[in-house]
């Protein structure tokens, strides 16, 4: 990917396409209601039960995004930090959980097809960010390429 510390620039289309995959498939499960806070407080929360629907719903079911919109609708849920493809993605790549994405939003494996999908591809793009960048920054330091 970095041609052998020759060529670093090389790896640019290759994060390139992680982070496009990662945003795009981000921003489907979150189109499909299928993210979920993390944070302990909020999924007690009197809000957060009273958005649920009173019939279980399938994991395919469109409701989810309902009942997502509805619990955006409360206190609580305002005032919650807001859901970003683009941030999530790069919380995902980038080790350095800065940008607190990752740690405030989780797809659900529980709510359908693309959270669960969602679920078990996120280790897949921390796995790829942590091997790029660790390479990377051996490259930028000197550790790996020409030596003269």
């Amino acid at each position: 990917m970095f041609g052998y510390g020759h060529q670093p620039a090389r790896v640019l289309p290759w994060i390139a396409a992680i982070l496009g995959i990662t945003i795009w498939f981000a921003q489907q499960i979150h189109i499909h209601g299928q993210f979920a806070p993390t944070s302990s407080v909020v999924l007690t929360s009197q809000d957060w039960l009273d958005s649920f629907p009173t019939e279980p719903l399938h994991p395919s079911s469109p409701l989810w995004r309902a009942q997502m919109d509805a619990w955006a609708q409360t206190t609580s849920g305002r005032d919650y930090t807001s859901f970003s493809a683009f941030l999530y993605a790069l919380d995902l790549f980038i080790p350095l959980d800065a940008l607190g994405q990752e740690k405030n939003w989780a797809p659900s494996a529980e709510r359908g097809g693309w959270g669960d999908l969602g679920h078990r591809l996120r280790w897949l793009v921390q796995m790829a960010g942590w091997v790029i960048t660790a390479i990377g920054a051996a490259v930028l330091t000197g550790l790996i390429g020409r030596r003269d």
